[in-house]
């Protein structure tokens, strides 16, 4: 099953996130899209792992003042919890920055929602 797509601006276009409940290699995936030439929407690659963890759930994306996306999503942390994590892509072609944990608590937390302000 696919769940929780998101979307940002991206490269001219957009890149879209999602959960894929199907994949053995990845439970968060991603495409950049954009239209062409003849106006016509172009997948610029095949879906792609995001690198997170098995665990990763519930992803959202937001545009970065300079032209990059930020993705944050929920996983399992180190205390068996669901923890936020953060990653981030400068450009295109670029690989995604290795998973930042923002939280570390004992207790859940769950739905994460990124903004970027003007200044990043």
């Amino acid at each position: 099953a696919l769940a929780s797509p998101t979307i940002a601006r991206f490269d001219g276009g957009v890149f879209v996130a999602w959960e894929d409940h199907l994949s053995t290699n990845a439970s968060l995936q991603g495409i950049p899209i954009r239209r062409n030439a003849e106006n016509k929407l172009e997948l610029i690659s095949q879906p792609t792992g995001l690198g997170a963890s098995p665990s990763a759930r519930l992803p959202d994306l937001t545009t970065l003042p300079g032209g990059g996306i930020a993705l944050v999503w929920q996983a399992l942390g180190e205390l068996d919890s669901y923890d936020v994590f953060l990653s981030i892509k400068d450009e295109p072609g670029a690989p995604w920055s290795s998973p930042l944990p923002l939280t570390n608590n004992a207790s859940d937390e769950w739905c994460p929602k990124i903004v970027a302000t003007g200044t990043g």
